[in-house]
């Protein structure tokens, strides 16, 4: 009755869902260790699908040890979109954009240059992987938790959506 044994390890998760988008939130270095363990355990390899988020110290060991997933880094996503909102209305993406996963903001995206689809096309262009996720007062990565936030999301967006809670939301998402 105490719950103890009904969360799923991250083999686990990793053995039933080996097709599914995943986040993976690293607390420590010994957590990116744990979580590569978890992928050779379960016979899953590390790909586009899988991103890894959480302390810089651990997603540096995670990169020490492969360069397979993609990275979740919040200062990289600020340097992007903070030249982008100098440049993007010259049409020019910066450098830092090339490969950068972006956490845009649901309440700021009025502040990038073309939002939405002529600045998601163009972060396309240069390879970005981009999420919308909710609205954190400390900058933690937090996923949406209302339906009601799905209607500032645009229309024909084809990028990530970061759920945390999939009873509401999902049932949302479904319609």
């Amino acid at each position: 009755g105490r719950g103890i044994g009904a969360m799923a390890t991250a083999e686990e998760l990793i053995r039933a869902y080996p097709r599914e988008r995943l986040i993976f939130e690293l607390h420590d270095p010994e957590a990116a260790d744990a979580i590569l363990a978890a992928f050779a355990a379960a016979g899953v390899a590390i790909g586009p699908l899988h991103g890894f988020a959480g302390n810089p110290a651990a997603l540096a060991r995670l990169r020490q040890r492969t360069r397979a997933g993609w990275i979740l880094d919040r200062a990289a996503s600020d340097s992007c979109l903070s030249g982008y909102r100098s440049t993007g209305w010259l049409g020019i993406v910066p450098e830092s954009c090339r490969g950068a996963t972006l956490i845009l903001p649901r309440g700021g995206e009025w502040t990038l240059w073309g939002w939405p689809y002529r600045f998601l096309g163009r972060m396309r262009d240069v390879g970005a992987t981009f999420l919308i996720g909710g609205d954190s007062p400390d900058g933690a990565l937090v996923g949406l938790e209302r339906a009601e936030q799905l209607g500032e999301v645009p229309r024909a967006y084809a990028g990530l959506l970061l759920v945390d809670d999939m009873h509401d939301v999902g049932r949302a998402l479904r319609r």
